[in-house]
């Protein structure tokens, strides 16, 4: 069940009435991230040619330190998620002080049109809004992972060592200001027409990138319950990469709880599932199945989850972000159609 702060989910996914879970599917759009109008229209034209029954939004992942000033460029993304970092104001920690209210306040009004553009396109269709932790965000703006992987570009002078080891009350200032910057997004979003956010930690819980839980609460927590509260709990909580520690986040105010359950060191959906305050467990299949060889074994791995979920409510969907270099129709049909299949 989830928390007593958290709306429940909307009803045609808690109680679908067509034989099998909500399906879903996303991944990123290089070419089309900073043409809102495209974004979106591509957004609905991927919903409905494989009849997803709810849209997790997908914006660039890098628009929450575009807020605060780091630069990126739109034409250069390796292949991969997220566009090459040129610049960031913050090129040192002490400049931390200096973050307060957004540079460019102009990509909530654009992210705005984006929803109002889906709500339009899909007028029935639950939406979720991506929206990055305040931690995240911080960490994303001077340039620092927010996974354990390398930032593609010009990345901090700094590691993630040293941002651990400075003044907290500079760390606790600019989480505060992210925070207020993206309550007000979420909040704008949702009044926007979308359902609620899908509330993404990035890999934060990762111990490469936060060393302990008791830094985590003191530098996460405090401020993600905070934003989570600020919208009744209206969220799909998203925990990334291997060592997610999904089970940290039974008890906060969120519809469900998304982390890649194949990953190391993480459990299952059923382990999670099981667990008797859990709200609903999202994912089913790995990402990394989607890459034009394994689509038998896609059709395969869904059939497994809903054995091993069996009657409990759940949302089928991969384990995170399809690598968009590897997208084919194939695959995304053998998804759907496994999906709501009513054997």
């Amino acid at each position: 069940m989830t928390s007593q702060l958290a709306s429940p989910l909307p009803e045609s996914l808690t109680n679908p009435g067509h034989g099998h879970p909500p399906v879903s599917a996303w991944h990123h759009y290089p070419s089309l991230e900073y043409d809102p109008h495209a974004f979106a229209q591509a957004t609905i034209a991927q919903t409905r040619q494989w009849e997803w029954d709810w849209v997790k939004i997908n914006p660039r992942g890098v628009l929450f330190s575009e807020l605060y000033g780091a630069r990126y460029d739109p034409a250069d993304y390796l292949g991969a998620d997220v566009p090459r970092l040129i610049d960031t104001p913050y090129q040192r920690l002490e400049q931390l002080a200096d973050l307060s209210s957004p540079t460019h306040p102009e990509v909530i009004s654009e992210q705005e049109a984006v929803v109002r553009e889906l709500r339009a396109g899909l007028p029935e269709t639950p939406l979720y809004f991506t929206i990055f932790s305040p931690l995240t965000t911080v960490l994303q703006t001077v340039g620092l992972p927010i996974t354990p992987s390398p930032v593609w570009g010009r990345g901090a002078s700094f590691g993630i060592e040293d941002f651990w080891h400075t003044t907290p009350e500079l760390i606790h200032g600019a989480l505060q200001a992210a925070l207020q910057t993206l309550i007000e997004l979420s909040t704008r979003l949702i009044s926007a027409g979308a359902d609620g956010i899908f509330y993404a930690l990035t890999g934060t819980a990762n111990p490469l990138i936060t060393p302990d839980k008791h830094t985590f609460d003191t530098y996460s927590t405090e401020y993600d319950r905070q934003l989570l509260e600020s919208i009744g709990g209206r969220a799909i909580l998203h925990t990334c990469t291997d060592t997610a520690h999904p089970e940290w986040f039974l008890d906060w105010p969120i519809q469900a709880l998304n982390w890649d359950s194949f990953g190391r060191e993480n459990p299952s959906l059923r382990d999670i599932a099981e667990h008797p305050s859990a709200p609903i467990v999202v994912g089913g299949v790995q990402r990394e199945l989607f890459d034009g060889r394994h689509t038998a074994q896609i059709a395969a791995q869904v059939a497994r989850t809903r054995e091993e979920l069996g009657s409990r409510p759940f949302l089928l969907t991969p384990s995170c972000a399809l690598p968009p270099r590897f997208l084919n129709d194939t695959d995304l049909r053998a998804f759907a159609q496994a999906g709501r299949s009513n054997s």
